[in-house]
């Protein structure tokens, strides 16, 4: 959802400004930011894999390595077990990768109706992501949560929305939706517990802050280290439970325990991530420009490059 309402934001933006949408520094901008973290979880996991199966090998090597490139994918190929591993305890939150992935893809066809139109190479690219993500067979219901992102962008624009959003009962309405959604649904892959985020996460990007909340710099600074916490929580879990304490052990925890657990493994987390967002992805991401100037100097003639700018 947040992906939708970023994305689309910066599209919506740049209509309405001089200077163009940048699909280019675009993709080098997303590839940087998702790849080099998702290298670093697979390390890990890789390495969860081979303590847990004792450094053997349970099958032959080509299907191992098979199966790794597997998870190289994003899991577009596929998310199976590795050496015998069941993977779903550690990686099963990357399901949502190949979405962010496709989404990315689809945008320019997102562009193409809020004008002005992509150029060729990035609808065609479009293109033939609808149609992967068609022979790909997704769970479309996964799919709503950027259509809801790419609403909630234009929705925030609206004066009434805007005002409504900014006062104590907007304030208020979003955290009975966020209330609602958590209460009221098992889970938040139903609609309605969607819908009811959706609601609080619109008054929440048209300005509130939730009480001054979302504006503390440690909110700010987790914001920063989401992707890292995304990837690297699980396996952080899988340690403390498994390995730390033993799945035996684990499994007679009361809730109380199990709530210990869990505080400690975040406080262990949340410097882990510092570490990972400082010295991994924001020194990675800063390359991008020059990886744009590069690609563009050996790959494209000064005409070429105009295209691919607009």
């Amino acid at each position: 959802m947040l992906s939708g309402f970023l994305f689309t934001t910066k599209l919506i933006n740049a209509k309405f400004s001089s200077k163009p949408f940048n699909w280019l520094a675009f993709y080098i901008a997303r590839t940087l930011r998702l790849v080099p973290m998702y290298l670093v979880f697979l390390a890990g996991s890789l390495c969860i894999v081979f303590v847990a199966t004792h450094f053997t090998l349970q099958e032959s090597f080509n299907a191992l390595i098979k199966q790794i490139a597997q998870w190289l994918s994003f899991t577009l190929l596929g998310s199976p077990a590795i050496n015998g591993f069941d993977m779903t305890p550690i990686a099963g939150i990357t399901w949502s990768l190949p979405y962010e992935w496709f989404f990315y893809g689809l945008l320019p066809l997102v562009a193409y109706a809020i004008r002005p139109i992509p150029k060729w190479p990035y609808v065609t690219l479009a293109i033939a992501c609808a149609i992967c993500l068609y022979l790909w067979q997704p769970l479309w219901d996964f799919m709503t949560a950027f259509v809801f992102g790419i609403a909630m962008a234009a929705l925030v624009r609206n004066p009434r929305i805007s005002r409504f959003s900014n006062q104590l009962i907007g304030t208020l309405f979003a955290i009975m939706c966020i209330v609602v959604a958590a209460i009221a649904f098992p889970n938040g892959r139903e609609i309605g517990s969607r819908i009811f985020i959706f609601m609080a996460v619109c008054v929440i990007a048209a300005g509130n802050d939730i009480f001054k909340l979302f504006k503390l710099r440690v909110f700010q600074s987790l914001g920063e280290r989401s992707y890292s916490i995304y990837l690297l929580h699980s396996l952080v879990f899988y340690i403390a439970f498994e390995f730390v304490l033993s799945h035996q052990y684990a499994a007679a925890l009361n809730a109380a325990g199990h709530w210990t657990v869990i505080s400690v493994s975040f406080a262990i987390i949340i410097p882990i991530c510092y570490v990972t967002y400082h010295f991994i992805e924001r020194p990675i991401q800063q390359f991008a420009p020059a990886i744009e100037q590069w690609l563009e100097s050996k790959f494209l003639n000064q005409a070429k490059a105009d295209i691919f700018r607009a």
